[in-house]
Formats: C-alpha cells, structure tokens, sequence
C-alpha cells in the first residue's frame, strides 16, 4: 500500500457519515473501504499517516488527491467558517472532518436512494445494488465490487432494482440512469471548478431537478459532495431544524432566503460549516 501524509482528516467523521454513502469499516482487517465507479479505495490508518491502495487502477494517486480534496486548505476553511460558539464547537468536536468528492453519476445514484430513509437504510440498498451487479475486484482483504455505471443500471429490469429494497425509488433510479447517458447531463467538474458563477449554478441545478426523484435537497446533496459547490447547504429537516432554533431563521423562510443568508454568514466554505454543524447536532454529546 501507498503512504499518504494528510493532517485534519478524520476518516471516521468523513467517511462514514452521511456523505460517504458507499463507505464501511472492516474491523478484522481494520481497514476502510469505499466504492466508487472508477476504483475501489482501501484506506488503514499508519500512525498519523495511512496506507492507501485504489483498485483495479493500482496507485491512482490523482483519483486520490481529487477524492479526498487534499489541494484544499483546511485550517483556512476551518477559521473562515468558525464565526460563532456553535461553529467553533463544532469544529473543535469534529476535527478532521472533510467534504469529499465523489464520481457524478454514483452521487445522483445514491442520493436519489437516500430520500425519506435513515443512513444505515440507504447503505443496505447501495451495498445490494453494487454487490448484485458492479464489476468483482480483488483486493487482499477480499472480493470488492465497484460501484455500477449508469449503462449498467438503465438496463435492469424494475423488479431487479426492487430486490434492493429501493421502494419507490427504483424506477426514479432507473429513468435517471438512463438519461445520464444522454451527453447532456454529463457535467464535467472541470467544466464546474472553471464556470463558478451564479448563472451556471443556476443552469447545474436546473439540469439536476429535471432527473426523477430528485428535488432540492438532493440537488444541494450532489452539487457539494461531487461537484465541487462549497457554499451550497443542503436544506434537509436536519439543517433546517438547525436554522430555525439556532439562527432565528423562520420555517416559512423560501429556499433562496436562506441559501442567500447562509452565504453571507458562513461565506464560500459554508458547505463544510453545514457539514460540521449536521454531524455535530445529530450525535448526543
């Protein structure tokens, strides 16, 4: 395995909470593991340090580097969004807590199977669809799967994707699948780290909410956890609990309202402050 030196990064934290939807812990080898399309990752803590390996694309240092975002500056995004005690809390509790960056089509995927259903749910259906139709990968601590293109997914028959215990969401999964195909709706993160202003975030999300099973919350979900939207919070009752009991912000308040405070308050990093304060909240202290 690869040594990697990254300070601030709590895997725990990152991975297994609820961006890292593809994520789990193998605790007889002590290793961690995530799906994706492109590769498996195997990640084990070394000291302060880790071991990594990607497969099947062994050593795939630049999948790496843009998965976990280590070109970005932490304590940087750390001290702009501490701008109040809870904040500070939050980042004090939950040093080394980190956005990532997952592959386009596996976010819209997963986060069209997150509505309305708890994390542990979401992971069973994830870990039936890829384990039942993604490609075998041999890895030392066993057999992996990645995770499914879309080609892989449109093709499957309605009550195949049932089986993975989707419910309303199957044909939602699989009508997106298909129009991912569609050259249309491959967004480029490329195209969106050169194209960041609001008349493309605009035409990002509009593109995004025309995909079944997805609606705003989702659309938030998959512009900040694959496409790289730092001040874009997604509002679920989580955050908009948060809102409204720690920052008076009204319940009847419109979308727009509160993106629009959210980003004068926590400024361009105000994805990781929701992030911080989600995780923080959610978890008895």
């Amino acid at each position: 395995m690869n040594r990697l030196e990254i300070s601030n990064f709590n895997p725990d934290l990152t991975l297994l909470g609820g961006q890292g939807l593809t994520w789990e812990y193998d605790k007889t080898a002590k290793v961690y593991y995530g799906v994706t399309s492109q590769n498996v990752i195997e990640l084990k803590k070394y000291g302060k340090d880790f071991l990594w390996q990607t497969y099947p694309n062994l050593d795939d240092y630049e999948f790496i580097r843009k998965y976990f975002r280590l070109d970005l500056p932490y304590r940087e995004i750390i001290d702009q969004i501490a701008v109040d005690s809870l904040t500070k809390s939050a980042v004090s509790s939950l040093s080394g807590l980190r956005l990532i960056s997952q592959p386009f089509a596996d976010t819209v995927i997963m986060f069209i199977s997150s509505t309305n259903r708890n994390i542990p749910l979401i992971k069973q259906s994830i870990r039936l669809l890829y384990t039942d139709i993604g490609q075998r990968v041999e890895t030392p601590t066993g057999n992996r799967y990645l995770f499914p293109d879309p080609a892989g997914i449109a093709d499957l028959e309605l009550d195949r994707l049932f089986s993975y215990k989707l419910g309303y969401r199957a044909p939602f999964i699989k009508e997106a699948a298909q129009r991912l195909l569609d050259v249309n709706y491959q967004i480029g993160k490329s195209k969106v780290s050169k194209i960041k202003n609001k008349s493309f975030e605009a035409e990002t999300r509009s593109k995004l909410l025309r995909l079944p099973g997805v609606g705003p919350k989702v659309a938030d979900c998959i512009m900040s956890f694959s496409l790289g939207f730092d001040d874009i919070i997604p509002q679920d009752v989580w955050m908009r609990r948060i809102f409204g009991e720690r920052y008076d912000i009204s319940p009847t308040a419109k979308y727009q309202e509160v993106v629009d405070w959210y980003r004068n308050y926590w400024g361009k990093y105000a994805a990781w402050a929701g992030q911080f304060l989600f995780e923080f909240l959610r978890k008895p202290h």
